[in-house]
């Protein structure tokens, strides 16, 4: 066998072996988003400002919706008070399937009555 084919195929292992490496370094740096992104969850406690919370989940895209009286009363039974606005906070900008949403829901002195994560799915 010549030189130039051994070459070759160790260089062919080498591409492979780098490929595989970034692939699954992409696959981790998802994952360590994603605990950070629900490490932060953890950190939310009732009664916290919204100011607070918007500290904690800086950086993450946010959504707010306000309440009509309506939707306050749906919502009142889950939550510790009734809640008169939420805020969705999502885990990547173009949040796409399997990707986490954490809704806080404050009441009207904008202190936190209720939280939850989830998947968003289709």
């Amino acid at each position: 066998m010549s030189t130039s084919l051994i070459f070759r195929r160790g260089t062919f292992q080498v591409i492979i072996a780098c490929i595989t490496a970034i692939g699954l370094a992409g696959c981790q740096s998802n994952d360590i988003k994603t605990n950070d992104f629900k490490s932060k969850y953890k950190k939310i406690q009732d009664d916290m400002s919204e100011v607070e919370v918007d500290q904690l989940m800086d950086g993450y895209p946010i959504m707010r919706q306000d309440f009509k009286e309506t939707e306050t009363q749906i919502y009142s039974p889950i939550c510790k008070r009734s809640p008169t606005f939420r805020k969705c906070y999502f885990e990547k900008a173009a949040a796409n399937e399997d990707d986490h949403i954490i809704q806080i829901y404050f009441d009207e002195d904008s202190l936190v009555v209720h939280k939850s994560i989830s998947e968003i799915l289709k």
